[in-house]
This record gives C-alpha cells, structure tokens and sequence, in this order.
C-alpha cells in the first residue's frame, strides 16, 4: 500500500488558515471537533438525501485522538479501540438512507453498540466534504499530481469535482500508470477507457462517484476524466461520442487521499491540541480481482 503524505496540504494557502479557531486548549471537547469540522464542511452543504454529522458521543466528551477512516466498519471501531481514539470521522455516513434507522438494520446496529461500549464517538462528514474548499477531489488530485488554480470545478454551481493540469503532458498510459502508483493498493485496481497514446495534460477530477458530471466533464476542456463507480454503456458513449479519456479508480481509495488533508487541517484549527490517525485498513468490499 502507498501510504505516501501526498494529499498534505498547503499550509500556506489561504483558506487553510481559520484564525478564530487557532487557540490552543488544554483539553479538546467533541463539541470543538464539531466546530472545526462545521467551519470547513458546513453540514448545510450536504445533499439533502445525506445523513452527515454526530452519530454517537456527547458534546461535552473529552476527545485526545481522532481517527479518520473513510468507512465506520467495525473493524474501524476496534481500531479506533485499539489506538485509544475517543472520537471516529468517517467519510461515509452509518447510513446513507435517513429512512432506516440502526435498530432496522443489524449490521449498523452492532456497530453503534461497539460504539456506545467502548464510548467512542462517530462523526461524518459526506457530501459536504466532497464540495469544500479543500475537500476530497482537492486531495486526491493533490495525490494524483494534478495542479487545480483558481478553485476550477467541474460544476461550478455546487462545487462538485476539481478541473487541474499536469506539470507536463504525459500519454493516458503514464498518466494511468501514475495513478495506480500514487493511490493506495486494492483488489479493484483502475480501470482505464481511450487510446493509450493519447496526450493528458488537462484533467478532470471527482473522488468517489462521478458519473453525474460526466456531461459537463463533456464540455470541458479536460483530456481525461478521473473518477469511480462508472457503469458500461455510460463509459463507453462517454468515450465514444467525446474522444476524451476516462479513469476509473477504485471509490474507497480515491476518498482515503482527504483523510491526511482532514485530519492536518482539524489540528491546524484546533491549534495543534489534538492527536490525529488516519486508518489504513482496506474497507473496499472487493477482496479479490481475478483476470
């Protein structure tokens, strides 16, 4: 696994800096985390179909060790556990579906009850991340070696997806290449559509599932279009009717590069108080590719 601190960010850019939170404190609440996490990823940003914010924990709970994950599995909460985390951020909500509660669904049941045992917090932070200034295609462009100026999105309006260049033209099959080696190892790998000689300077970005901003991206002047989860036929018109080029990585891995960015940001803001880990484990569901 590439564990390289490629998505660290910029501490001299400007919206890195957050001077009303920047006072140090002798003891760190999760009613502080939340208000650092709310002045970067205002849970008003989310889509309205979203379920972000505190899931389990007490405002008024001590916290010395944040873990970030990008997935609240179980095996996260006995990492959080065993690394004497009291509060857990996960990209992915518990439940992506408001109508479902835990108590209707086992699995996320047990894990709100591993939660509540071991009086760990859990707090996520979605759709309203993906959107920020830097948010998670900011990361992972970062990871990528993609330069964006200008806060570029592929949709202006929302904010969604990042438009960047590379330092210099590469063909699509070493740019691919770079991005396999720059993304931390799974069994879904990357999957890659157009000619490999074609050349990539321009790049379009959105971690997680892009597939929406595939008609802007269209519109675009970007030569290439990374992002995860997109279906055949969609992919395969995409490529055909537009001669641009398409890299489909894998969704857990592409959203893993925003776990270092969050976690140095919520210190700077916190003003250095608070120890952070970023999760290594593979919470991906695919555990094995077969060719």
């Amino acid at each position: 696994m590439s564990t390289q601190d490629l998505s660290t960010p910029d501490m001299s850019t400007p919206d890195m800096a957050k001077p009303d939170l920047l006072k140090p404190k002798a003891t760190v609440t999760i009613a502080d985390v939340l208000a650092a996490m709310e002045s970067r990823y205002p849970i008003a940003s989310a889509e309205l179909w979203d379920t972000v914010g505190l899931v389990t924990g007490t405002p008024d709970s001590i916290v010395h060790k944040v873990l970030f994950a990008v997935d609240p599995h179980d095996r996260v909460v006995s990492e959080a556990r065993d690394v004497g985390a009291q509060l857990v951020i996960a990209h992915h909500p518990l439940i992506l579906n408001s109508e479902i509660t835990p108590s209707q669904s086992k699995r996320k049941g047990e894990i709100v009850g591993q939660l509540l045992a071991n009086k760990i917090g859990l707090f996520t932070a979605h759709t309203n991340a993906d959107v920020a200034w830097p948010g998670v295609s900011d990361a992972l462009a970062k990871t990528l070696g993609v330069v964006i100026e200008n806060k570029t999105s592929i949709d202006p309006i929302t904010s969604l997806g990042r438009i960047g260049n590379l330092p210099s033209t590469l063909t699509l099959g070493e740019f691919a290449n770079q991005v396999l080696a720059s993304l931390p190892e799974t069994q879904r790998g990357i999957h890659v559509a157009g000619g490999l000689d074609k050349p990539i300077m321009r790049v379009a970005i959105c971690g997680g599932s892009g597939g929406s901003l595939l008609d802007l991206v269209a519109q675009s002047d970007a030569d290439v279009f990374v992002t995860s989860d997109l279906k055949y036929h969609v992919a395969q018109e995409f490529v055909d009717s537009t001669g641009k080029c398409l890299i489909d990585i894998s969704h857990w891995a592409g959203e893993w590069t925003w776990l270092d960015q969050a976690a140095e940001l919520l210190k700077l803001d916190l003003g250095g108080t608070l120890e952070t880990h970023v999760s290594s484990l593979v919470t991906d569901p695919w555990s094995l590719s077969l060719n």
